[in-house]
């Protein structure tokens, strides 16, 4: 649970008054850490589609401390929000513009689609304050090497994904289980969006030589004044 805390501080320069959402928070694994670090009026914001998990994270944290906030995402996901409401590709964030000035999601972007992935770096972009930083794992298709180099078999991503250059997937027909990007693709997604990539820091599934922090690459992007 201090992994991220770590990150956040160092990468996203966060400040014990920092408002921060996390996107595909769960139960509240990374937000844990967070607990004896905010300060008011520092606020910890938390997006996730399996109600369950949510309910879990409002019971044991949110109703203990007021600067936390759990808010299940009525969106549609084959594994955790099978009868979801609204696709990935246009939800929007209940929440207002320019609220936060940190943003970070866990592993969410290594299984979300193109579509889906663009239009949660447009609203992620819409809910920062200018000047504000984003840090999200990826899978990054430059790290990998082929079948057998990375840590497990589960990261291997050897289907391309038809009618998006720049992304690729483990199992066709289960693109979402685990999908990759190139730096160019995702780079292009967030310029889209308005953001500015900063930082590319290589994680430990490629086995790739070198520096390595995460299990999974983490990118970090700004928006702009």
């Amino acid at each position: 649970m201090w992994e991220y805390l770590a990150y956040l501080t160092l990468l996203c320069d966060l400040r014990r008054e920092s408002s921060v959402l996390e996107l595909g928070c769960g139960h509240g694994r990374t937000a844990r850490g967070l607990l004896g670090y905010l300060r008011s009026p520092g606020r910890y914001s938390g997006l996730d589609v399996d109600r369950v998990r949510v309910e879990d994270a409002q019971a044991r944290i949110q109703s203990r401390q007021q600067a936390f906030q759990f808010i299940w995402a009525d969106v549609y996901n084959a594994h955790y929000n099978p009868c979801g409401s609204t696709p990935a590709a246009s939800y929007r964030f209940p929440l207002p513009d320019e609220a936060f000035d940190v943003l970070y999601a866990a592993s969410l972007f290594t299984h979300l689609l193109p579509d889906e992935t663009r239009n949660y770096f447009h609203e992620s972009r819409r809910v920062l304050k200018p000047g504000g930083k984003c840090l999200f794992s990826v899978f990054l298709l430059d790290h990998y090497r082929g079948p057998g180099t990375t840590v497990s078999p589960l990261y291997e991503f050897t289907h391309p994904f038809l009618g998006h250059p720049g992304v690729a997937v483990r199992d066709l027909a289960h693109p979402d289980a685990l999908i990759g990007y190139s730096l160019e693709k995702i780079t292009s997604i967030a310029e889209d969006a308005g953001l500015r990539l900063l930082r590319v820091i290589p994680g430990l599934w490629s086995e790739s030589p070198g520096l390595a922090v995460n299990e999974q690459d983490l990118i970090l992007v700004c928006r702009g004044e």
